[in-house]
């Protein structure tokens, strides 16, 4: 809600495109061998 209001954008909007992150995240995590930090 805090950053629907910040953005000025509807808190669906939000929500689609932090859903969106968290899964281009994923699979771009899930992909990789795992490497020493």
């Amino acid at each position: 809600r805090e950053i629907a209001a910040m953005l000025g954008v509807p808190q669906g909007t939000v929500m689609s495109r932090l859903a969106r992150a968290r899964s281009l995240l994923m699979t771009d995590i899930g992909g990789r061998h795992h490497e020493p930090a």
